[in-house]
């Protein structure tokens, strides 16, 4: 039930949100992470285009192996457009 309108005309909807790297992260793992990555990228983009692209195929990890972010259930009042969080509905997309 709405606790705006008291409706019963709701929908509830899964919203995907990614936790960000803290401040530590970046400035102890991160920064060269990222330093090495592009390195990398560059590399293989001027010399290895193709042999990067085929590998991308293959090397890629199939949609169920991937790490699911956690998902926050909304209900939407249809009637007044009211939006809250549910509590103890939790989806993993």
């Amino acid at each position: 039930m709405c606790p705006k309108c008291r409706s019963e005309n709701i929908s509830y909807q899964a919203i995907a949100q990614a936790k960000p790297k803290s401040a530590a992260y970046w400035l102890l793992v991160g920064w060269w992470w990222w330093l090495a990555k592009l390195a990398l990228e560059a590399i293989l983009w001027v010399f290895f285009y193709v042999w990067r692209f085929i590998l991308g195929l293959i090397l890629r990890k199939p949609a169920s192996v991937r790490r699911a972010a956690a998902a926050k259930t909304y209900a939407v009042c249809q009637n007044c457009a009211y939006t809250w969080k549910v509590r103890g509905k939790t989806a993993r997309l």
